[in-house]
């Protein structure tokens, strides 16, 4: 099963489960300068201890939020299990009480800062931001 296989590596980084060092979205915002946002978090994250850090003998909590039921659909016409849907993400459901939003649409976030940080989805692969801002609501009824 790949899924078992794939949930048995883990990261000589982060020590996240499920991906190698190279593939380690966290590690490479960290190589890329963003050390300070391949750590960041607010109070509600969970927090693992990761098993090595380069260059850096004392290294910093790995933080992963946690995205609830929420999953990771390709968009890739070629994959199987997600069928393309051309009009789908044009529209945005939003729930008004929720803590944070995801969208694949970088030109709807207003003021966007770029911030990497591992969320952790409902079924335990994480996926990585890519960035912080607001989006600004015209609600259609």
């Amino acid at each position: 099963n790949q899924s078992t296989t794939s949930t048995r590596i883990q990261c000589d980084f982060c020590g996240l489960l499920g991906h190698t060092q190279d593939k380690c979205h966290r590690y490479n915002c960290y190589k890329h300068g963003n050390k300070a946002q391949a750590g960041s978090s607010n109070s509600q994250n969970t927090s693992q201890q990761p098993k090595s850090s380069p260059n850096n003998a004392n290294s910093s909590t790995v933080v992963t939020e946690s995205a609830g039921n929420a999953s990771l659909c390709s968009i890739h016409p070629s994959d199987p299990h997600c069928p393309l849907q051309l009009d789908a993400d044009i529209d945005w459901n939003a729930d008004t009480g929720a803590t944070s939003h995801m969208t694949p649409h970088r030109h709807w976030v207003h003021h966007y800062t770029p911030y990497c940080v591992p969320i952790k989805l409902a079924d335990h692969t994480v996926v990585y931001s890519a960035g912080v801002g607001t989006v600004v609501f015209n609600p259609v009824m």
